[in-house]
């Protein structure tokens, strides 16, 4: 297991009405914060302790149609390490819902 520090970012053309990102099958979401037109959505930096491979679903509600673009990096120094992107349309998988539990990859 690694204990590892991460930061998430989303950012759509539209406003949403929530976003969840669960990592490693934890019941609890990780806490997102929005601006005041719902359009991005980011957590301060927060430290799981990892088992490879690194697993999660990430939960995007919003009017069908909305596009959106979310990614998770890797806090580090100098500067933070991409990890994981996704992007999609909400009701590409459910109704005003968009739900992604892969790729499911090591860390590096």
């Amino acid at each position: 297991m690694k204990k590892v520090v991460f930061h998430f970012e989303l950012k759509s053309k539209g406003s949403l009405a929530n976003v969840f990102l669960y990592p490693e099958q934890e019941e609890v979401s990780v806490r997102l914060e929005t601006d005041s037109k719902r359009k991005e959505w980011k957590s301060n930096p927060f430290e799981l302790l990892i088992e490879e491979p690194f697993e999660y679903v990430l939960q995007v509600f919003g009017v069908s149609g909305t596009e959106w673009e979310a990614e998770l990096k890797i806090v580090s120094k100098p500067e933070n390490k991409p990890f994981l992107k996704w992007s999609g349309t909400t009701g590409d998988t459910r109704r005003n819902i968009s739900v992604r539990k892969k790729p499911i990859i090591n860390l590096p």
